[in-house]
């Protein structure tokens, strides 16, 4: 029986077969994985087309089926709703 000590813990290993790679710190992968979906480290203007930034690009600016209002991602990350001007809605211009 092999002892591993990690962290604070001793990890027990009772397999008859010995490992022949290190086991990865499945946390530390997930946490990485976190960060690179959220990019918090970079600007809005300067993250990469990935991650949550691209679910929001995919979905930025939703407009109503008559074309009416446009809602779109502020830079501060709050929706917005905007009007469309309309040939109807619009001053006449000459």
């Amino acid at each position: 029986m092999a002892q591993q000590k990690t962290a604070n813990r001793k990890r027990f290993d009772f397999s008859k077969i010995p490992a022949t790679i290190q086991i990865p710190n499945l946390i530390e992968v997930q946490k990485r994985s976190y960060d690179r979906f959220l990019q918090m480290d970079a600007l809005p203007s300067e993250r990469d087309d990935a991650g949550l930034q691209a679910v929001f690009q995919s979905v930025f600016p939703i407009t109503d089926f008559r074309n009416v209002s446009r809602r779109s991602r502020s830079p501060c990350g709050s929706p917005s709703t905007t009007k469309i001007p309309t040939p109807a809605t619009a001053p006449f211009v000459t």
